[in-house]
């Protein structure tokens, strides 16, 4: 899983530590290695193209079989400091943001969360919101500057109430998510569900 964002590539590393805990690698996209220590980029004529700058370590999440979470989402935001953030979600269903520098390597912690009770298959934004969805059947929306989260929509009971929905007896996963976004009407959200069903909301102008 591959994500962009100011001068650098991050993507999940399937490589657990001692202690189990679920990686980030971040890469540098531009031949302008970061790094302070010794390795293969101080070699002269070394290209500093992808070098691995650093690892970002998940808060540990063991799921009911003891095995450990592992990270199914990545979201990188505004590349424009103070809003730019890297959000990550794992297999537990908890969603953890780190700030990202305008240089150097300094990514901070800024917000960790339980968002479901199942795992969080993907992560979508609006200019405003951060969206999660998950096999709990939810989609939860995030402010993506102050990460307060401002709706959480049942899809199954949504969709029951505007009468979209067959056989609304069997529940329902939600495993993709692709949006449209709309600086008049608010765009579509269009879900993918384990029954395969497409699913579309309108998003609105407001939440």
């Amino acid at each position: 899983m591959l994500c962009l964002f100011a001068g650098h590539i991050s993507f999940t590393s399937s490589i657990n530590t001692s202690n189990h805990k679920p990686q980030i690698a971040i890469f540098c996209k531009e031949p302008r290695c970061e790094r302070e220590d010794v390795h293969g980029c101080n070699i002269r004529g070394h290209d500093q193209s992808y070098c691995l700058q650093l690892s970002l370590k998940l808060p540990p999440v063991h799921m009911a079989s003891g095995n450990p979470a592992s990270v199914t989402g990545l979201l990188c935001t505004d590349t424009y400091v103070p809003f730019s953030h890297l959000w990550a979600a794992d297999s537990s269903g908890q969603l953890t943001v780190w700030h990202v520098p305008e240089s150097g390597l300094g990514f901070m912690p800024a917000f960790t969360v339980k968002a479901h009770e199942g795992a969080i298959n993907n992560l979508v934004n609006t200019q405003r919101h951060a969206i999660t969805i998950s096999d709990d059947g939810y989609i939860v929306f995030y402010d993506l500057f102050n990460f307060d989260r401002v709706r959480t929509i049942n899809i199954v009971e949504w969709s029951n109430y505007v009468g979209i929905l067959q056989r609304p007896d069997v529940p329902r996963k939600i495993k993709s998510a692709h949006l449209e976004e709309n600086s008049t009407t608010g765009g579509n959200l269009a879900l993918g569900t384990n029954y395969g069903d497409i699913i579309m909301l309108s998003l609105g102008t407001t939440v």
